[in-house]
């Protein structure tokens, strides 16, 4: 649905942000590429380092967000479905122990591999909901 979605607003004008405050549907795209990427880093320290520290994350200031909102619409969708077949072909792989693999982050006391991708599932679910609200106002996406 969400790829529909985007894939509807990128043709049609007005296609920026339905409330002006808030970000657009192409924005939300790349913000959750940009924290999929970040929690990918992080499986990958975890996985590699025992207990590493784990910075938190916020997009206000990230360079690597502004890079990816300046990129089209459509190469965006296509980087985030493409890091998520990665990121679960790599899950996938794990061993049971893996999925525990810690790692030491300052706003939750119990991080592991496990919390992570169920944070991340979570943190999307949330944002899905913002895509729907800013796509409603663009108009029913084709079938």
């Amino acid at each position: 649905m969400c790829s529909a979605s985007l894939r509807a607003s990128t043709r049609r004008p007005g296609r920026g942000r339905t409330k002006p405050e808030k970000w657009s549907l192409k924005e939300l795209v790349c913000h959750v590429l940009r924290v999929q990427q970040v929690f990918e880093q992080r499986l990958d320290a975890m996985l590699a380092e025992e207990n590493p520290s784990i910075a938190g994350y916020g997009p206000d200031g990230d360079a690597e967000f502004g890079r990816l909102a300046a990129l089209p619409a459509e190469q965006s969708l296509e980087e985030f479905l493409e890091g998520r077949r990665r990121l679960l072909a790599r899950l996938a792989k794990l061993e049971p122990s893996e999925w525990h693999r810690a790692g030491r982050h300052p706003d939750y006391p119990r991080y592991d591999v496990h919390f992570a991708m169920e944070y991340l599932a979570h943190h999307e679910a949330h944002h899905i909901y913002q895509m729907y609200e800013r796509r409603a106002p663009l108009a029913p996406v084709p079938h």
